[in-house]
């Protein structure tokens, strides 16, 4: 709409092929417990690091997560070299600590002591 402004979030950047929608709903979870919004957009084609470096980029927050179909999750923060991620997580073996990654996202923005 004109004349409104974006709310500040976390952006999730999710690449093609990537199915289950429990392991979105968990991220999205994660990051709403800390009390910090999460925008879910189709990134295209790039693994999780990628797509979470961008995600991290085009958030106002500076903080992103990427999802890929090869199983990968991945937080980002927009200080970090492209290619050193904060967290990554294998969530086909591990999918039960996708909203602890989430909400680590979060706690960055927060400036609050990660989740382990």
């Amino acid at each position: 709409m004109i004349g409104e402004a974006a709310v500040p979030s976390i952006k999730l950047f999710v690449g093609y092929g990537v199915s289950g929608p429990e392991n979105l709903r968990e991220l999205l979870f994660g990051a709403e417990e800390e009390g910090v919004p999460c925008e879910v957009e189709a990134a295209g084609e790039g693994g999780a690091v990628a797509l979470a470096y961008k995600a991290a980029a085009a958030s106002v927050l500076g903080v992103g997560l990427g999802l890929d179909d090869a199983g990968m999750a991945a937080v980002h923060y927009n200080k970090l070299p492209a290619e050193k991620p904060l967290f990554t997580l294998n969530y086909r073996l591990d999918g039960g600590k996708l909203r602890s990654l989430a909400a680590n996202a979060a706690r960055l923005v927060k400036g609050m002591p990660f989740v382990l």
